[in-house]
């Protein structure tokens, strides 16, 4: 797989980077409806991460496998 220099990936990862430590942090406070929020978190963060990637790949194969893995994330959001 091959990159490419975008300037959106970077505020995507860290907004990715960001839900996944939200998510952390309620799991470890344990509050009611941690786990539900937590599990919002963690889908949030692989759309991100998906999204971040696919952005950030060169080849159009890459750009469909990130956007199938991204989505997990976006399925799961509502959901939760």
């Amino acid at each position: 797989m091959s990159w490419q220099v975008n300037p959106y990936t970077v505020p995507v990862l860290v907004a990715g980077l960001i839900s996944a430590g939200v998510a952390v942090f309620m799991l470890r406070r344990r509050a009611k409806g941690a786990v539900t929020a937590a599990l919002l978190m963690l889908a949030v963060a692989a759309w991100s991460f998906g999204y971040a990637l696919e952005l950030a790949s060169a080849d159009l194969e890459s750009m469909l496998f990130w956007s199938r893995y991204e989505y997990v994330g976006i399925v799961l959001a509502p959901v939760a």
